[in-house]
């Protein structure tokens, strides 16, 4: 299976970069990677985590609000994204 047939819909990429959030391995796409989480992995995670990103990029996804994959980035790690999902009534707001 290649890493493109991974990501055919738009939420299947977005489950990529939340999953990269949640390990604090989330980046400016535009940043070269081994500069950008280079200091966190090796090289071959480097590569591979690069592989699925060159993957979603090259398949033309709807990205609607976020307009493409950095976009959506950009809303996930500044937490805009969790603001949008609260507004919308999609995600509950954590009991104290």
């Amino acid at each position: 299976m290649s890493v493109s047939s991974l990501y055919q819909t738009t939420m299947q990429a977005q489950l990529f970069f939340i999953n990269l959030h949640h390990q604090n391995l989330l980046f400016p796409l535009d940043d070269p990677i081994r500069d950008a989480i280079g200091h966190i992995v090796g090289d071959e995670q480097c590569a591979q985590i690069q592989c699925h990103i060159d993957a979603i990029q090259n398949n033309d996804l709807d990205w609607g609000l976020f307009q493409d994959a950095d976009g959506f980035c950009i809303a996930l790690h500044s937490g805009e994204l969790n603001e949008w999902l609260k507004a919308m009534g999609l995600m509950h707001r954590k009991v104290a």
